[in-house]
């Protein structure tokens, strides 16, 4: 990040500098700069990650995407954006636990109707709506179709900020 930072800077003046020589307009460019890297500090203090680099999962910002998960892949996140993804597919022979933010946007999540499933869902300024249409709008809610010592297959850790969550099965 450091030369990204330091070529930043540099631009931010250089544009500072031409603006007020030729046009006599004096913008807080600085002062902008500053609020978007608090901004940016900011994101990266929420989401546990740089927001613009995907290092784990699946992160889809600023798209509409429809996803489908396979048995590798355990996290991924909605941020600015609208995302479908199909958990049908999963081989159910085995648990999985898979989780998934979702920031400024919306996520459709499908779970097959026959397994047990568990699901954790985390809500600040949302909505969430779980297969049995409870709506969670602020707080912690956990959903369960599992039996009597029954073990669930599939475990979802979900949570959103700003946004919504939809979970269905079909």
């Amino acid at each position: 990040m450091g030369s990204l930072f330091w070529g930043g800077l540099l631009i931010v003046i250089g544009l500072q500098l031409l603006f007020n020589a030729l046009f006599g307009i004096d913008l807080p460019l600085l002062r902008i700069a500053f609020g978007l890297w608090v901004l940016y500090w900011g994101l990266s203090l929420v989401m546990g990650t740089n927001p613009f680099k995907s290092s784990f999962g699946w992160h889809h910002k600023y798209t509409s995407q429809s996803v489908t998960y396979n048995t590798h892949t355990t996290s991924s996140s909605t941020i600015f954006s609208t995302q479908k993804i199909d958990l049908t597919t999963l081989d159910f022979g085995m648990q999985h636990t898979i989780s998934h933010n979702t920031v400024f946007g919306t996520t459709y999540i499908e779970i097959p109707y026959e397994i047990p499933v568990l699901i954790n869902a985390q809500a600040v300024f949302c909505t969430i709506m779980l297969p049995n249409n409870s709506t969670i709008h602020g707080g912690f809610e956990r959903y369960q179709n599992v039996q009597m010592g029954q073990e669930p297959i599939l475990i979802l850790n979900v949570s959103a900020v700003f946004g919504t969550i939809i979970i269905t099965f079909v």
